[in-house]
């Protein structure tokens, strides 16, 4: 059931983040060519391109998280007996885990206080807890990925965490 949740928390936040992408590319390119070309300004472009990259850098964030595409040294850990190496993969995701949970605590908290007090954008006039929601809605998503990757280190079904590290062995 973990694995089912994880794909398709992947699968939509891959499709959020492609449209979030798309929509901050397509709103600059418009927005320098209004400016420079017609020689008006959209004015509510900024705020919204602001808000589009937090989302695309935190969703985007948990993507990589997923594919297990973030940058890793892998060779000390691979030169460790398997018992040594399951033990230390297993604390390094628990202390991600705790990480996460840091920041989602911190972003949830600071999404209310926008919220509650009524912060608004300046142009768009929406809320300000948008853009503070990415925080926690991504921590809890590679939370989510994490409790079956602590799953499967757990029980010793781990890959290794880096692509380049399978096909690296003789």
């Amino acid at each position: 059931m973990l694995k089912r949740a994880n794909i398709a928390a992947y699968k939509f936040a891959s499709l959020v983040t492609i449209l979030c992408a798309g929509g901050l590319v397509a709103l600059v390119c418009t927005n320098v060519f209004a400016r420079y070309v017609l020689a008006i300004s959209i004015l509510w472009s900024e705020e919204l391109s602001r808000l589009l990259f937090v989302w695309v850098v935190f969703l985007g964030a948990y993507v990589a998280l997923y594919r297990k595409a973030h940058m890793a040294v892998v060779i000390v850990i691979e030169a460790l007996p398997p018992t040594t190496r399951r033990v230390l993969v297993l604390l390094g995701l628990v202390l991600v885990l705790a990480f996460l949970a840091v920041i989602g605590f911190a972003g949830a908290r600071l999404a209310w206080t926008a919220y509650s007090f009524g912060r608004q954008t300046p142009i768009l006039g929406i809320s300000a807890a948008w853009g503070y929601l990415s925080v926690p809605v991504s921590s809890a998503l590679m939370s989510l990925r994490l409790f079956e990757d602590i799953r499967e280190a757990w029980i010793g079904v781990a890959k290794p965490d880096h692509p380049q590290a399978e096909s690296s062995a003789p």
